[in-house]
This record gives C-alpha cells, sequence and structure tokens, in this order.
C-alpha cells in the first residue's frame, strides 16, 4: 500500500519523490507508446513526421518549425532525445541543468510533432516540465495541478463551448463510435469492437458516458482544488481510466497516445498544495482564473489553437456537427484543398489531393493507393484542408465561426472565410517549398482522388 501511495501521490509520501517519479512516469511511458506505434506500424513511428507536407507553425515560434522539418536527421534526433532527457532529469531530479535540459527536449518534440499532428498529447508534460525547471517543487507541483485542470476541465468545457448541450445526446458519442468502430486496429481503431458495438447499440449506457464525462471534466477535476491532498490522488486513477475506456470503445491509438500524461496527473493530483495556500493560488491561476481572464478580454469562445496555447478541443463536435463535418469534407466525394499558388495556365481538373501524411495513416501505418496520373505537372499541389483547418480535434476559432451548419450553407462564403484566415495567420506552410497555403477551394473528387469539378474557390 505504502509503495503504491508513493505512486500516485508522490508528493504526499516524501515531496522530494515528486520530480523523479513524473521524470520516469513522462519517459517510460513514451517509450512504450512509441514502442506500440513503431510496432502496429511496421516501422519507427516518427519517420511518418517526414512524409507530412504541410506544417502548422506556432505564432510565437515560427523560425523553429522549418528547421526541423526541412532537416530528417535533426527532425529525428529531436524525436528520440526527448526520452533520454527526461531519464537524465529522473537520476539527477536535484540538478537544474538536467531539469532545463529535460524541459527544453520535450518542448522541442512536442513542438516538431504537433506542427504535423495537431497533436494535444504532450502539452500537459511540456507544461509540468517547465514548471519543474523554474520553480520549487511546492509551487511546481501546484502548477501542474493547474495544469490537469485546464488540460482536462478545458476538454469538457470545450465541449460545450462547440458541441453545445447537445454534446450530451447519446447520438453524439455513437457518431464518434460508429466513425471510429469501421476502422482496424492499425488504423485507430477501437481495442474492443465487440465493446464498440455494443455500445452503439445502447443509448441509454451512451448517455450515462456522455453525462459523466461532461461531469467528470467540468465539475470534479476543477473541484479537486478544493479537495485535501489525500482525497485528490483519487483524480489519477479517474483519469486513467477514462483513457483505458477511450482506448478500448473508440481508439486504442488515441487512449495510448494519451498515456504520457499519467505522469502530469501524478504530479499534479498528487501535490501536497492546501486550500487557500500561495501555491493553491497558483493553480487556481493556471487552471480557471487565467484562461477565463483571457476568453474575457479576448472575447474569445475558447483559448487559440497556438502552439504552446490550447483549447484541448478533443471530440468536441455535437452530432449534427459531426455528421455535417464529415458528409461536406471526409465520406462523399466533396474536399476542402489549400494551395500555395496557382500557376498561369493550370486548372484543378485532373489534380490530385494530398492528404496529411501521404501514404500512411496518423498511426504511421502504409495506405498506399493507386498512383494518380499526373496532370500539367502537378505544378500546383492540392492539400486536404481535413485535419489541417479543421478536424475531429482542429479548432481555429475563425474557421469554426465561418462554418453554417444548415442544410443551406454556402460553399463560397466557407471558401472565401478560410483564405482570409490563411492569408492573415500565414501558419498552414508547405515543408517543400516553403510558401503559406493562402488559397482553398471546395472541390469534387473521384477515383483517387482526381479533382472532377470546382465548386466554389477563394480569389
Amino acid at each position: 500500500m505504502e509503495s503504491l501511495t508513493t505512486l500516485v501521490c508522490p508528493a504526499a509520501a516524501n515531496p522530494h519523490d515528486a520530480a523523479r517519479v513524473f521524470y520516469l512516469l513522462s519517459a517510460g511511458l513514451s517509450l512504450a507508446t512509441w514502442g506500440a506505434f513503431t510496432l502496429i506500424g511496421g516501422s519507427d513511428f516518427h519517420r511518418r513526421g517526414l512524409k507530412a507536407a504541410v506544417i502548422t507553425q506556432p505564432t510565437r515560434f515560427r523560425w523553429a518549425v522549418p528547421v526541423l522539418h526541412r532537416h530528417p536527421t535533426c527532425y529525428r534526433a529531436v524525436c528520440h532525445s526527448a526520452p533520454l532527457a527526461l531519464l537524465v532529469a529522473a537520476a539527477f531530479p536535484d540538478s537544474s541543468a538536467a531539469r532545463f535540459a529535460a524541459a527544453i527536449s520535450l518542448s522541442s518534440y512536442a513542438l516538431a510533432e504537433a506542427s504535423i499532428t495537431n497533436s494535444h498529447r504532450d502539452y500537459a508534460n511540456v507544461y509540468s516540465a517547465w514548471a519543474l525547471a523554474l520553480l520549487p517543487d511546492t509551487l511546481s507541483e501546484a502548477m501542474a495541478l493547474g495544469v490537469c485542470v485546464l488540460f482536462i476541465g478545458g476538454s469538457g468545457y470545450s465541449k460545450l463551448a462547440i458541441g453545445g448541450w447537445e454534446w450530451l445526446h447519446p447520438s453524439t458519442l455513437k457518431g464518434v463510435l460508429q466513425s471510429y468502430g469501421a476502422l482496424d486496429l492499425g488504423s485507430g481503431g477501437p481495442g474492443s469492437p465487440r465493446l464498440n458495438r455494443l455500445l452503439v447499440r445502447n443509448d441509454g449506457i451512451l448517455r450515462l458516458l456522455t453525462t459523466t464525462t461532461i461531469f467528470f471534466k467540468c465539475v470534479l477535476v476543477p473541484a479537486s482544488l478544493l479537495l485535501p491532498p489525500e482525497l485528490r490522488c483519487g483524480a489519477t486513477t479517474a483519469s486513467v481510466g477514462l483513457h483505458v475506456g477511450i482506448a478500448l470503445t473508440q481508439s486504442a491509438g488515441i487512449g495510448l497516445a494519451f498515456l504520457p500524461n499519467v505522469a502530469t496527473y501524478v504530479l499534479g493530483f498528487g501535490a501536497s498544495t492546501v486550500l487557500l495556500s500561495r501555491p493553491w493560488w497558483y493553480a487556481v491561476f493556471i487552471g480557471v482564473l487565467g484562461p477565463a481572464a483571457y476568453l474575457a478580454e479576448y472575447k474569445r469562445t475558447v483559448l487559440p489553437e497556438d502552439w504552446p496555447v490550447s483549447p484541448f478541443a478533443l471530440f468536441p463536435w455535437s452530432a449534427t456537427q459531426w455528421h455535417s463535418l464529415f458528409d461536406r469534407f471526409v465520406t462523399r466525394d466533396s474536399r476542402l484543398v489549400l494551395y500555395s499558388t496557382l500557376p498561369q495556365g493550370v486548372h484543378f481538373e485532373g489534380l490530385s489531393v494530398r492528404s496529411k501524411h501521404g501514404d500512411s495513416n496518423e498511426w504511421g501505418q502504409s495506405t498506399p493507393r493507386e498512383p494518380a496520373a499526373p496532370a500539367h505537372g502537378e505544378q500546383c499541389t492540392l492539400h486536404d484542408g481535413w485535419e489541417l483547418a479543421i478536424g475531429e480535434t482542429i479548432v481555429h476559432c475563425t474557421v469554426i465561426e465561418a462554418v453554417d451548419w444548415t442544410h443551406e450553407w454556402s460553399p463560397a462564403d466557407f471558401v472565401h472565410a478560410v483564405a482570409a484566415w490563411l492569408k492573415s495567420e500565414r501558419r498552414l506552410v508547405e515543408i517543400k517549398t516553403g510558401l503559406p497555403l493562402k488559397h482553398c477551394a471546395y472541390v469534387r473528387v473521384g477515383d483517387r482522388g482526381i479533382v472532377k469539378e470546382v465548386l466554389a474557390i477563394s480569389s
């Protein structure tokens, strides 16, 4: 029992063990996750990043991302060095140099990874690593507690802010489970297809799950700020249980990918922070007051998706929104395409649409398709806008505000709004050319992703 307490609540057992446990868990779970994905994909998991054609540059670190992605050796070195830096910090937790090195290495990896996948899984550990590098242990643990509230509570808030109360309807979770239930394990499908099918057929259980998800994320997790340390640790177990449930019923890949966050859960929920103490106010500011002040000041619905800031909008769509997005951009023959420039004399018809990861899926597995016949020398590359400008967990406020969810929506209005956002932000950049994507179109495609018809195009 004592060893379990030390693992789940290290600060309560021995405050000096908290940092060591964080670094060990972060390194060990990251290595385990990457190893599993490498086995599933059949090659180094990080090689899939080299197949990406477009990066999402953060506003604050535009200079760093192209350097990482234009030099494959540098990119792989950054990816593979992060666990080593964390292990060194675990071996020397009292060393400020080791802590700074771990924070820098983990941040570099998270930036390189998020710029191609828009993944949210490393944010929490990056925040916690910097807290451990910059602050005394008592304050860094409190900051990690605030990060837990920001990460988990923000995910719940975004569901209500974007999907509305309709998110609680059973059809919301049913739509997500049906989409992932159609995939095999290597493509991101559920760990238990049988359990997935069982849930899809039972609206009562689905309603219970959507309700308890929102209650846990929006009520219980923020309420952990008011609990004594010995009771707060239960939130770690509940959070891990949530990831396991996602892995079994929705996507084994997603559930597995987020397991490294257990390091922050243990550090934060296991903190010795006492109600109304100075460290406690740090946690409250990071988890609640700071984000709320930002939203009020800038009149936003959710935080911006701009690394290292994120709304943590993990599947925030209601059933109506989910089906509408897939009908418009994924499952039917229409696509939103983004491009940097269209040379004079080149027409869209006959050009192929390039998916986000080329000939592999999100998990590194090859998904070959018969190559399209080049047209006009493929002088213009059309990039699928799904999972770049908008996606299952990608929420850019300007883009979302431009979406008309009714059946009478205007593709032309949406395309012009997205193009205005692309030109203003200039954050989506082609790796090969270094050019920002500034234009977009809404097209109809045929076999092998070949454009058949242009339905709307930006100026």
